[in-house]
């Protein structure tokens, strides 16, 4: 009977604690870009991709049926950072990045935020 009913709660504070670790501020993410040794993924559609994203981005759509083999071929001993338009596709794509080992950073709010704080973007 313990069992059961601890056994959901333990899974459920792990669940929580990794989505909720990933996601900072457009000051913190602004920060965590200094580090040479991240890579910053859009993970929204090359079509969103060109009509702007962050400086040095890289476009891997997470929708797109390729995403989980191209993040595969990416150094496990960087830091990823992610951001998409609002935050529902990065959520998804940092937890399959956390899945495989990655330490992750998530823009709350996507470009959106940053463009919202007057951050700029390539166009």
């Amino acid at each position: 009977m313990i069992n059961q009913t601890i056994i959901p709660i333990i899974i459920s504070l792990v669940i929580t604690s990794c989505a909720s670790n990933s996601q900072v501020s457009v000051q913190s993410f602004e920060k965590a870009l200094a580090d040479k040794n991240t890579i910053l993924l859009d993970v929204r559609s090359p079509q969103e991709f060109e009509e702007g994203h962050l400086h040095n981005a890289i476009n891997l759509d997470v929708l797109s049926s390729d995403f989980t083999s191209k993040v595969d071929a990416l150094n496990t001993q960087n830091t990823v950072m992610v951001y998409c338009r609002s935050v529902k596709r990065s959520a998804t794509a940092a937890s399959i990045l956390q899945s495989k080992g990655f330490k992750v950073i998530d823009l709350a709010g996507g470009i959106t935020a940053w463009t919202s704080a007057g951050k700029s973007i390539v166009q």
